[in-house]
């Protein structure tokens, strides 16, 4: 093979012991440059499990960590545990095998990893699958336990004993690494990463494999054997005049060579032995007229008789006598070490190509690391490619090399061409061409929803974005009219929204993302689009008006919506809607429209008095239009909050309180509304987006603001593009 077939796939390794590390080797033994993640002072486990030793490390250490490079950090450490983040953001796989729940503690489990890089694959070998078992053991010899392994191992009169070698934790490690390789396939495809769970449970219940099948399906309750195999008679151990012989005879024509070699013809005639079924009903009586011959002979004799005629057998090898032998010598790779000289060690199975050349195949090899021997070295590399912050990281993601600030698009208005042509024909709505012919205005009850056209080509777009530097764009429709009309139509409006914004983001993964459109009208249909949305179809959320023909936000009607957009982490953006409804601020003692008609801030008010925010904090907020008048917003609602007692039936805090953790969003390239909304949240508040960035001009105004703020650069690139990327991913900030 030219190239290891996974050349510049990184693997950040949390794993220790054998399962993970054993799954890791196989990694970099097919190329990828794997980091092992160990803990300072001490190291994997491994490293002290021996004697024998050799430079301080064990031997079991040693058999199950070539190819990789150590790196030490204290995940408790602040410092250590975001350098461990910042190996994920540039990994393409990630693995652990903690007990549950460990990594949650250190912000480096599943969802924040992929938070922190979509693409990433992150692969867990948990004890158990299920999460009511996650604090339970999940070493080899308790899962030998625990799986039935035991019971089959071992003889009958004696007391069940574990295989020698932790086999269930090869079988986990196996498992894994298929799994991860089949994941990486998939992500070439999507551009997403995933999750995979391979428990030593599992795996050690799917390597029971025929045994399994004999209870699952015959009923019956597999029970150790010793050397017997329980479906096929003869397999197993035969003493000889001076040794064991292991004899596989595993068909009938076998068994019939065998009884020609052994000089027994009659047994293979015997009706009782005849077939396989029916020795394995006699085995005791076909077993000890074979022992009784086999016993008058050397083990050579047999070997050689019975392998001239096409018989598999073979004598009990030592581990020496195995790594003697022709076949057992080519196994063996020699690696290199500067400090502790030549290693020998047990070299891959995997062999490519014709199969020749296995010395060669063989004969290059990172040595097993020392611990933290790669520490500064892993250290200086990701600050020399620019990435110690997420800036620049999805930066350098979506823009290999780039060294400026990623700046996404947070709410890009995109009208797809089948969309402009399923609200041209949802009933109930009335069209209106204007003279020019170029754009179409709904209308219900005089009340204008969208003025959409289908916009220029994704070429186009992606040309336009490079134009104004857009690293991303964030798509939705501002005025989703699957609001406005009901049943299939509403259906069938939502649904070609979310599949065009889906295939876009499916081809092009790095320079789109997307937020649906939902049937609000029906909260069942609502829901089930939201699903299908953020699980099939891998959007971000959903864009929501602030009211659904009149009906706001915090209506009870809609609360079984909320609750779901909570359980999947949806993140919800509210556009104001033209007209904006300003009554029913009574509910809660409110002045009317809090002195101004402010959409955006009129829908900030009802959910926090409410207490939707309170109920749901799953959910990520974006709120379109807000930057401008939120700073006067905060002090009314505050005052309302005191001042009448039925605001405080429904949320336990001021409502400052409860907004400071939201995220804002504003559409406007004046300074005075920025500065208001840095002044109020912090710069880490604000996230950018435009409407339409394809408008002339783009994003430089919103560049020369946040300069005339004074804001640093480091600081601009963090406001524009890191925060952004994150909340898309699931982070809170």
């Amino acid at each position: 093979m030219a190239e290891a077939p996974l050349r510049g796939i990184r693997v950040t390794d949390f794993s220790r012991i054998l399962a993970g590390p054993l799954c890791t080797m196989i990694l970099g033994d097919l190329g990828a440059d794997v980091v092992k993640v160990e803990r300072p002072g001490e190291g994997d486990d491994t490293r002290g499990w021996g004697p024998p030793f050799l430079d301080g490390d064990a031997a079991y250490f040693l058999s199950v960590n070539r190819n990789k490079r150590s790196i030490a950090l204290d995940l408790h450490d602040p410092d250590d545990a975001a350098t461990a983040q910042d190996l994920i953001r540039h990994s393409d796989v990630v693995i652990e095998n903690f007990r549950t729940g460990v990594m949650a503690r250190f912000g480096l489990d599943y969802q924040s990893a992929h938070r922190l890089n979509p693409a990433v694959v992150y692969c867990s070998i948990p004890a158990f699958s299920d999460t009511t078992s996650g604090e339970r053991p999940g070493y080899d010899l308790i899962m030998q336990a625990y799986s039935g392994f035991m019971s089959i191992t071992g003889h009958e009169d004696a007391q069940p004993v574990k295989v020698g070698v932790a086999v269930l934790d090869v079988i986990a490690g196996l498992y894994a690494a298929t799994g991860i390789l089949a994941t990486l396939r998939a992500r070439a495809r999507t551009g997403v990463g995933e999750k995979v769970t391979v428990s030593l449970f599992d795996a050690s219940v799917a390597g029971l494999v025929n045994q399994a099948a004999n209870h699952l399906i015959g009923g019956a309750v597999p029970r150790r054997t010793g050397n017997a195999h329980p479906n096929i008679v003869p397999y197993e151990v035969f003493p000889t005049s001076d040794g064991p012989l292991v004899l596989a005879a595993g068909n009938d024509k076998l068994f019939r060579i065998t009884c020609d070699v052994l000089g027994t013809p009659e047994l293979a005639a015997d009706p009782h032995f005849r077939t396989n079924a029916a020795r394995v009903e006699h085995r005791a009586e076909v077993v000890e007229s074979m022992t009784q011959v086999f016993r008058r002979r050397p083990l050579a004799h047999w070997l050689a008789a019975l392998g001239e005629r096409g018989v598999p057998c073979g004598p009990v090898r030592s581990i020496d006598e195995v790594f003697a032998s022709p076949e057992g010598r080519a196994m063996v790779q020699e690696v290199d070490d500067s400090v502790r000289g030549a290693l020998h060690l047990v070299a891959s199975p995997m062999l490519f190509g014709d199969g020749l050349g296995a010395a060669d195949q063989r004969g290059h090899a990172r040595p097993p690391p020392r611990l933290g021997e790669h520490s500064e070295e892993i250290r200086e590399e990701l600050a020399a490619a620019g990435r110690a912050t997420g800036a620049q990281h999805a930066a350098s993601t979506l823009h290999p090399g780039k060294e400026s600030h990623m700046i996404v698009d947070l709410h890009v208005h995109y009208y797809l061409p089948e969309y402009v042509e399923a609200i041209r024909s949802a009933p109930t709505l009335e069209t209106y061409i204007r003279d020019d012919g170029r754009i179409v205005a709904l209308w219900r009850g005089g009340v204008a929803l969208a003025i959409p056209q289908p916009h220029p080509s994704v070429a186009q777009r992606i040309e336009m974005m490079d134009e104004l530097g857009v690293d991303m764009q964030v798509l939705s429709v501002p005025s989703p009219s699957a609001y406005f009309v009901e049943g299939e139509a509403a259906r069938k409006v939502a649904g070609t929204v979310n599949d065009g914004f889906a295939e876009l983001i499916r081809d092009r993964p790095h320079r789109f993302h997307g937020l649906a459109a939902l049937p609000m009208k029906d909260v069942d249909d609502a829901i089930v689009e939201l699903e299908r949305a953020t699980g099939e179809l891998g959007l971000a959320g959903a864009m929501l008006l602030t009211n659904v023909d009149g009906e706001l936000l915090d209506s009870p009607r809609l609360e079984p919506f909320w609750e779901r957009a909570s359980e999947l982490e949806a993140l919800i953006s509210v556009h104001p809607t033209l007209p904006a409804v300003t009554t029913g601020l009574e509910d809660y003692g409110l002045a009317i429209a809090l002195g101004f008609f402010e959409e955006t801030n009129l829908a900030l008010a009802r959910l926090t008095f409410s207490g939707v925010f309170e109920r749901h904090p799953g959910i990520r907020w974006v709120f379109c239009h807000a930057g401008g008048t939120t700073p006067f917003l905060l002090p009314r609602l505050d005052n309302y909050y005191h001042q009448f007692p039925q605001c405080r039936e429904h949320i336990t805090r001021p409502p400052s309180a409860i907004l400071a953790e939201l995220v804002y969003d504003t559409a406007t390239t004046h300074v005075p509304a920025l500065r208001c909304t840095c002044e109020t949240f912090g710069t880490g508040r604000l996230v950018f987006g435009s409407d339409y960035p394809h408008i002339p001009g783009g994003t430089g105004p919103y560049l020369d603001a946040l300069e005339q703020l004074g804001l640093p650069s480091e600081e601009r690139a963090e406001v524009l593009g890191a925060r952004a990327l994150r909340l898309l991913n699931g982070e809170r900030i």
